[in-house]
């Protein structure tokens, strides 16, 4: 696929994950699904895996099977695990953390500190570690960590710069930072701390307004935006906190954007604004009406951190304005409880900080460990990473930095051959030597998949590692054909780069080999058939030195 084709379809993906929080989102799966089964056609993994991504995505919004949606995230995470993507696997970790919630909080903060600290690598495509960022944002807000959740949302909103569209990025982190902060605020009110609580419900509606100004805000985030703002400047108001205004129009403005939330059935400001609107009822002296509003949303057990706030609040309208002996004790025991499972909360935080340092630290080791395997003229892997590949049917030599799908799948080996490289550094120096060998790897990386594994062996050798889908009829023949495509095309661009702005008359080309097997744990010593064949087949060309052995080679 050309490459600006492929970046096209990465970008329609985001379309349809934003288009999976907005209204009349029905049709998102059927395209998701076409986009996936053509990247698959193509043997385009990362796309493939980015589609899957999204797939997975609608279905912890609206799908209904927890459990097929679990085994689902599962599939996802080794899927990016097998790839080596930490922008996709980050993406992957961060939903299974979601779908954690209010089942598994260890292995949400497991999940959530992992995919932070592989976001916070400086690897993979920006827009993917912003998704992640935003999602994480979601996880730890279910489990009350708003100081987190900010924080991810800040560090979404650092990337948004580099994103092939910024405002997109803008508008999710704006969005979810009023999210962040009515559920803090309300927990704060709970607690009984007045002046924190007004100061994170001022932080939401600000933030509210900065997200109705953000352009490409989706539909529905916009109904949920500016009912956000004015339900928030509507109890400030009943606090003393903001400016004046008249009551009557408020709640014309705040009762008509009552109806759109639950006409839409928006899910993240819909469960707070009864209670907050009844809590400014009541605050007024109107407190018949808060009741009603109450009534209907608190016949039952308390679930979520919404419910709790709707009881606490049902039980300020409830309580007289002189309480009785009963009911200070009531009140006295109700505010022990809260006060155990705010110590509690904050032991959680502790937890979910020592989970993030804690990846970060297995993440930089791991870093440290790629970096010994890396050509320090090339930046590409080295021989290293290479003998440890044809060796990975044996445990000591499996190494997750090179493709090592471990089930058996088609994979194809490029051996790539700098012609005459002596005569270059004999005749222009070492230094333009080292110079074309940068080049060359430049051009090598830049053709090529995310999942595919660029390496020098050594001198002027190269490879080029292509993994195909396991189990995928034709990927075989498939692979085939992207090697010959490839090897040919790489060919081209290395002869028609222009060598002699580096010195004059100087002209380079490369012979390519190439061989094409099933390699995996299932396939003992496949590696190693793969690459003499590719070497064969690299011997063969450098006796030819002409582009007839690709033509050839392609039709057979």
């Amino acid at each position: 696929m050309h490459e600006s084709a492929r970046h096209s379809r990465r970008l329609r993906v985001y379309d349809l994950l934003e288009a999976a929080q907005d209204i009349g989102h029905e049709g998102v799966p059927a395209q998701l699904s076409e986009i996936r089964d053509q990247a698959r056609h193509d043997a385009d993994a990362d796309l493939q895996q980015l589609a899957a991504t999204g797939l997975v995505f609608y279905d912890l919004l609206h799908g209904h099977d927890h459990e097929a949606t679990a085994l689902e995230c599962d599939r996802l995470v080794e899927d990016a695990e097998a790839l080596e993507l930490p922008g996709l696997l980050s993406m992957a970790l961060s939903m299974r953390a979601m779908h954690a919630i209010s089942v598994d909080n260890e292995a949400l903060l497991a999940d959530a500190g992992r995919a932070v600290a592989l976001a916070d690598l400086d690897e993979g495509e920006p827009v993917d570690r912003g998704f992640a960022w935003t999602t994480l944002g979601g996880a730890y807000t279910s489990l009350d960590l708003w100081e987190l959740a900010d924080e991810v949302n800040d560090r979404a909103a650092d990337l948004a710069p580099e994103c092939p569209d910024p405002y997109r990025q803008l508008a999710a982190v704006n969005s979810n930072r009023f999210h962040i902060r009515i559920a803090w605020g309300a927990a704060l009110l709970e607690h009984g701390d007045v002046e924190a609580a007004m100061a994170r419900l001022t932080a939401a509606q600000e933030a509210a307004d900065t997200a109705l100004l953000t352009v490409g805000v989706p539909l529905l985030w916009q109904h949920a935006a500016v009912a956000a703002r004015d339900l928030l400047r509507f109890v400030r108001r009943a606090y003393g906190s903001a400016e004046n205004g008249d009551v009557a129009d408020d709640l014309e403005r705040i009762h008509q954007h009552r109806l759109v939330l639950h006409e839409y059935d928006e899910a993240d400001v819909r469960p707070y604004f009864d209670p907050f609107l009844a809590l400014g009822l009541h605050l007024l002296g109107r407190s018949q009406e808060a009741r009603a509003l109450l009534a209907p949303a608190t016949s039952g057990t308390a679930h979520t951190p919404a419910d709790t706030f709707a009881a606490w609040v049902l039980a300020q309208v409830l309580s007289p304005a002189e309480l009785s002996e009963d009911a200070r004790a009531h009140r006295a025991y109700g505010a022990l409880v809260h006060d155990l499972h705010w110590t509690a909360r904050a032991g959680v935080l502790a937890a979910a900080r020592a989970r993030i340092a804690e990846s970060a630290l297995t993440s930089a080791h791991a870093s440290l460990s790629r970096e010994v395997g890396r050509d320090p003229l090339t930046g590409l892997d080295n021989r290293r990473r290479f003998d440890r590949w044809l060796s990975h049917d044996e445990d000591e030599g499996r190494d997750a930095s090179v493709a090592d799908p471990g089930a058996a799948r088609p994979t194809a080996l490029l051996l790539i051959d700098v012609d005459e490289f002596k005569q270059v550094n004999d005749t222009f120096g070492h230094d333009t030597g080292d110079e074309v060998l940068r080049q060359i790897a430049e051009i090598i990386t830049g053709g090529i998949r995310d999942q595919d594994v660029a390496l020098r062996l050594g001198g002027d050798e190269f490879a080029v590692i292509l993994a195909g889908q396991p189990g995928q009829e034709h990927s075989g023949d498939v692979l085939e054909q992207a090697a010959a495509g490839r090897a040919r095309s790489l060919a081209g661009t290395v002869v028609e780069a222009p060598w002699q702005d580096l010195a004059a008359e100087l002209a380079v080309s490369v012979s390519i080999g190439w061989a094409v097997g099933a390699v995996g744990r299932d396939e003992t010593g496949s590696a190693r058939d793969l690459y003499r064949a590719a070497d064969a087949d690299l011997y063969v060309h450098k006796r030819a030195r002409n582009f007839s052995h690709f033509e050839d080679r392609s039709a057979r």
